[in-house]
This record gives structure tokens, C-alpha cells and sequence, in this order.
């Protein structure tokens, strides 16, 4: 699989943007876990941080799995993606902190898949995007409605936002790029 990282500006229709957005960060229904250090290995830093898994590889685990999942389906549908499973998905919640640095760099899973990233609202916390020599290659900004789509082997991290709380809906997943 060739390395790859595309982002698209405004793909989700407005309404849904809108939708989701006011459940994630207004209705008081995503239940999320704390995680008192989103910074991975590096215990030197304990910054918090809020997740919500809403698919497993065992299928939904969260009754707000169909809705949220809309995203993912519409963005495969527009870009003629045929997905074979969905193996995880999550929101995260990053708290403002007053200085930005790059988190974990990791990949999401240790085998072969997709990565769909999808900005909830407008915040700071760029996704950093590094080379297999960890030499950062790509910065991409949150911004209401950009999904980032990328292969799953690739190196990135998140960072913290400085004012603002940054919300992401993450989807890995199995599929296939279907060429028009």
C-alpha cells in the first residue's frame, strides 16, 4: 500500500457537521472515560485527556454507533470506498493546555488499514504527520468538518489546542479504494 495522506475541506454536508457536533459537545450523552495521560509513553507529562470507543473489532459497543458512523459512510460512499469492517472507533476530547507539542507518535494498529480522521469543531492541536525516521512530513489544523483520510502505517500524533477543546471522531477501518 502505497503512504498516502488527503485532506478535505467541508466534504460532510453542513447539517450533519452541525448534528454531530452539538451531540459531541453539547448533549451530555457521549459518556466519555477519562485518561489522566494522553502523552503515551512519556510519563515526564501527565496532561488529561477524554475518549469514547464506539466500535470494536466485535462490532458497536455504543447505542450512538449508527449515528456517528455517518460520517465515515458518507465520506466512503463519496469517495467510492467499499468498506469490509469497521475494527475501531472513537472520539477523543483534548483539553486546552497553554503550550502545543506533539503527542505519542504512533499508528493505530500494528497491521494494515485505514485511517479516517474527522475534526468535530474548529480548535488548535494539529495532527503531525512523520516519516518512518520520525521527521515530521505534514501538520494538518483541525477545522470543522476536515476529514484526514491516510493509511494506517502511518507515523502521526496528535497535539494539545491551546484554547479551545479539540474534539476528533477516529475510524479505522478494512476496505478498499475503488478507482472510478
Amino acid at each position: 500500500m502505497k503512504k498516502f495522506i488527503e485532506v478535505y475541506d467541508d466534504f460532510i454536508p453542513k447539517f450533519l457537521a452541525d448534528e454531530v457536533e452539538n451531540f459531541c459537545i453539547n448533549s451530555g450523552k457521549i459518556g466519555f472515560q477519562f485518561i489522566p495521560n494522553v502523552t503515551g509513553l512519556d510519563q515526564s507529562k501527565h496532561l488529561p485527556g477524554m475518549s469514547r470507543l464506539f466500535y470494536t473489532d466485535n462490532g458497536k459497543v455504543s447505542e450512538y454507533s449508527s449515528f456517528l458512523s455517518q460520517i465515515l459512510y458518507y465520506f466512503s460512499f463519496k469517495k467510492n470506498i467499499t468498506i469490509h469492517e469497521i475494527i475501531a472507533a472513537r472520539i477523543f476530547l483534548t483539553f486546552p493546555f497553554p503550550s502545543t507539542f506533539p503527542l505519542h507518535i504512533h499508528t493505530d494498529k500494528k497491521f494494515p488499514h485505514w485511517v479516517c480522521l474527522y475534526y468535530i469543531n474548529d480548535s488548535e492541536g494539529d495532527t503531525v504527520f512523520f516519516d518512518d525516521n520520525k521527521k515530521e512530513i505534514k501538520r494538518v489544523s483541525p477545522k470543522k468538518g476536515r476529514i484526514v483520510f491516510f493509511n494506517g502505517d502511518q507515523l502521526h500524533s496528535g497535539s494539545y489546542p491551546t484554547n479551545t477543546p479539540r474534539f476528533i471522531l477516529n475510524f479505522n477501518f478494512n476496505g478498499k479504494i475503488n478507482l472510478i
